[in-house]
Formats: structure tokens, C-alpha cells, sequence
């Protein structure tokens, strides 16, 4: 028995026939486009804004780069570049208390012995902070700090702040006042604490 069958068919619509309606995209799909619109509008605002914020003037960006050089020569105990980065009547002080230094104010030629005798005595100042700026010039500039020194013997590590004062001059910015100052430690619990 031999069967034959005969199949006919297209593929393709005839030609008088209108084409399927196109589908509408899902909701969900609609949604979840403009939900990625809306979160790619606001990173980019985002992050135009953490650019302003980060972006300092050309002043300011000078006098940060001034106070990273006078931090590292004073950390490589380099006096040439301390004097290079400030100016001549420039004063350093030590204080606990920003009323009272304990150190200083120094400056001319006390400074530079005062600076000989930290750098006699191992200084080393790290940076361990992000160094801030404020003003239009003069500037104020503050950078956490961690300094390092041996005395009678007794290595010690101090957390502080460095608020510094910069200038411009024509040959570019210089410090003209560093303040080290010691951030204070909180008192300890006590029994008098307990009401």
C-alpha cells in the first residue's frame, strides 16, 4: 500500500491579508525603562555635584599642593624645603588648646632651631586625612595628622590637626602660620558618671 499525500502551505500572509497588529510592550517593561532613565538622570547629577565639591579653584588647588610639600619636608626633615614652602617670618605652634599653645609661637630663627630639635628628635608627620580648603586667599587649610617622635627614649604617636594659613605671593603660594594641634582625648568612664 502506498500512501501519497500531498502538503501545500506558505509561510507567508496572502496578499490581500492585513498584517498582525504589533504587540504593545508590557508595562512592567515601560516602567522599568523610566525607572532607568530617572536613576541615570540623577547619578549623573550626583556626580556633577561630587565634582564641584572635590574641584578646587586654582588658588585653593595651590595652596593644597603647598601645604602636601611643606608636610613632606617636614617629614623628611628637610629644612630647605620647609623654607621653600614658607615664608621666612612664618610661625608654628603646639597646643592642646587652640587659647593656649604650649609651644610657639616661633618663628625666624626660633622656628627653624625649634624644627631642628623635632627633626633631632625623629619627627615624622603623616597625613591621614584629606587635605581642606577654605577662602579665596588668604586660605585656611586643615589636614588631619598623625606625628611620630622619640623623647628620653619613649617613642610617641599623637593624632592631631594641622590648620595652616597660606598666601600667594608671585613666585606662588607659601605657609605663613602652622598650627599643630593636638585633638583632645575624651575624658574616661568613672563611677561619678553612673546617676
Amino acid at each position: 500500500m502506498s500512501y501519497v499525500s500531498e502538503i501545500e502551505g506558505s509561510i507567508l500572509p496572502a496578499d490581500d491579508e492585513e498584517p498582525p497588529p504589533s504587540r504593545r510592550r508590557p508595562r512592567l517593561v515601560v516602567g522599568l525603562a523610566a525607572a532607568l532613565a530617572v536613576a541615570l538622570v540623577l547619578a549623573a547629577v550626583l556626580a556633577v555635584r561630587l565634582y564641584r565639591d572635590e574641584h578646587l579653584g586654582g588658588g585653593q588647588a595651590g595652596a593644597r599642593d603647598v601645604v602636601e610639600r611643606y608636610t613632606a619636608a617636614l617629614d623628611r626633615h628637610d629644612m630647605d624645603g620647609v623654607r621653600a614652602t614658607s615664608l621666612d617670618q612664618a610661625s608654628f605652634t603646639e597646643s592642646e588648646s587652640l587659647r593656649w599653645p604650649m609651644l610657639g609661637p616661633a618663628s625666624y630663627q626660633d622656628r627653624d632651631d625649634l624644627f631642628r630639635r623635632l627633626f633631632a628628635a625623629d619627627l615624622r608627620l603623616r597625613s591621614s586625612g584629606p587635605v581642606q580648603v577654605v577662602g579665596d586667599g588668604p586660605y585656611r587649610v586643615s589636614v588631619r595628622q598623625t606625628v611620630h617622635y622619640k623623647v628620653a627614649g619613649i617613642t610617641v604617636d599623637e593624632d592631631g590637626m594641622s590648620l595652616l594659613t597660606v598666601v600667594d605671593r608671585p613666585d606662588g603660594p607659601v605657609v605663613t602660620e602652622h598650627i599643630w594641634w593636638r585633638l583632645p582625648h575624651p575624658p574616661k568612664p568613672s563611677m561619678a558618671w553612673i546617676d
